[in-house]
């Protein structure tokens, strides 16, 4: 494998010209494994955004309507059980289409993605419990469903409470 640093000043090695060259096919392929990732984490970041905004929405619109909020907190928790589905998908497929790029990157003579991930690898056990990206994003939808299911106990605590004060439970 070249190096990074050696690639950089050998054209030959870049353009993949040499012994190990990738066909003109495994190229075209690797440009759309490559190009597919990067739509792939668009997508999800949009998806993302488009989840925490209707969230945001919905408890807004229920501060302003004076709503019930029982409704709204069982609202938000299914949204966020979907949004958080959502990202273990998108993870899940990332996962498989890096593999993938990277099964095809083998045959390059220059691997820049093989080489990003080895580096990442060595910095992260540098770093102990170090939380990747899906992992910190998840921290969001999983913030919600633990707000949204405390406060679902707590009124439902408090409704018991208050219906057998009242005599009705006895």
């Amino acid at each position: 494998m070249v190096s990074v640093t050696e690639a950089s000043t050998d054209p030959a090695a870049v353009l993949g010209v040499g012994p190990f060259s990738p066909t003109e096919t495994e190229v075209g392929l690797y440009q759309l494994y490559i190009t597919s990732i990067l739509t792939l984490e668009e997508r999800r970041s949009h998806s993302s955004s488009i989840f925490a905004s209707v969230i945001a929405a919905c408890v807004g619109a229920g501060g302003i309507a004076d709503l019930q909020l029982v409704p709204l907190a069982v609202a938000c928790l299914f949204m966020a059980w979907v949004w958080l589905r959502s990202l273990d998908y998108y993870a899940d497929l990332a996962r498989v289409k890096w593999r993938t790029a990277l099964e095809i990157e083998a045959n390059f003579p220059l691997r820049p993605f093989t080489v990003e991930y080895e580096k990442l690898k060595l910095e992260k056990q540098k770093r102990r419990r170090t939380a990747g990206l899906i992992a910190r994003e998840r921290m969001m939808p999983k913030s919600i469903i633990l707000f949204s299911a405390g406060y679902l106990a707590f009124a439902i605590g408090q409704t018991a409470y208050l219906w057998y004060r009242s005599g009705s439970g006895v």
